[in-house]
């Protein structure tokens, strides 16, 4: 990313390998992301050793007494693990990969620290398409930096990799908006965010913004909500009209399609 003297961001380049992500830091990101990281995702975060088995027997006796996965028992440190080790084509949810991920996590607690283990998972984690790292799909969903987000903003990333292209909010809003709300009932329900923050981010507008050009051969379906095609130059054109459904960055930073550079899809 190219920022300018102040540190203000001016645009974004994707890697070699077509992936957008963006460096950052725990001490970078809203403290609001990080309290509903970690008492959604991985409370005793920093307690255990990588894996946690309470968390694992419960996940494993609702899976017995429903026939289903209810809910998972992978910390922070196997999630990292999963993501730095992960096998094309392997079930996530596989005995084979529960244990190799369960090991890979004990390693990755035994040469680094819980600081460093939390910095990959920002800077790692999937969020969609080829959207990585919390800062990247700050930009990319909300158009600001993760160090500014809101109650609802910091519940929606922190929700967003369990399943990020089902849950992607360009394209899926209504299943991002429940899953966000879920992770903002968790927070009542702990205590860690009053009753009346969670209400108000219920109530936070649901962008949806649609290009005013229909029918345009110059707009490409989901470029104005998403940077993932543009480092192929718009090679698809179609003649449906822009389906951006979410507010996005700025123009200038995410490149995106012709009309939005004109400031006519949000």
């Amino acid at each position: 990313m190219v920022v300018a003297r102040d540190g203000t961001p001016l645009r974004a380049f994707a890697d070699r390998d077509g992936v957008w992500r963006y460096p950052v830091g725990a001490a970078q990101v809203s403290p609001l992301y990080l309290q509903a990281l970690l008492n959604y995702e991985d409370r005793w975060f920093f307690r255990h050793p990588g894996i946690n088995p309470a968390a694992m027997a419960r996940a494993a006796a609702q899976w017995l007494r429903s026939g289903r996965v209810v809910s998972g028992g992978s910390t922070l440190t196997m999630q990292v693990a999963r993501i730095l080790d992960a096998e094309p084509g392997e079930p996530r949810r596989s005995l084979w990969a529960k244990s190799r991920q369960m090991l890979r996590a004990l390693q990755l607690e035994a040469h680094l620290s819980k600081p460093q283990i939390l910095a990959l998972y920002l800077n790692r984690a999937p969020f969609g398409g080829t959207v990585e790292g919390v800062e990247a799909a700050s930009w990319a969903y909300l158009g600001k930096p993760s160090s500014r987000l809101s109650h609802a903003e910091a519940a929606l990333l922190t929700v967003l990799p369990q399943s990020p292209s089902r849950l992607r909010p360009d394209r899926e809003p209504e299943r991002a908006r429940v899953a966000r709300d879920k992770v903002l009932a968790r927070m009542a329900q702990l205590g860690v965010w009053t009753r009346a923050q969670v209400a108000d981010a219920r109530s936070s507008r649901w962008w949806r913004a649609r290009c005013s050009r229909r029918g345009s051969r110059r707009c490409w379906r989901n470029a104005c909500a998403s940077p993932i095609r543009a480092r192929r130059g718009w090679s698809r054109p179609s003649t449906r009209s822009c389906s951006a459904r979410w507010k996005t960055a700025s123009p200038r930073i995410f490149p995106a399609c012709p009309n939005a550079r004109r400031r006519r899809c949000w």
